[in-house]
């Protein structure tokens, strides 16, 4: 039993890396997406 609690508890921790990993990448996209409104230029 104690098996299952300690997969669990590294699934929730590998979610939560995700989640933080998701929003960094979203911050970046969003970032160069202003810095290429600014310089005027379109992907």
């Amino acid at each position: 039993m104690g098996n299952i609690q300690f997969v669990s508890e590294i699934t929730a921790i590998l979610l939560n890396e995700l989640s933080i990993f998701q929003k960094t990448i979203e911050g970046h996209m969003k970032s160069l997406l202003c810095t290429c409104n600014r310089t005027g230029q379109a992907f």
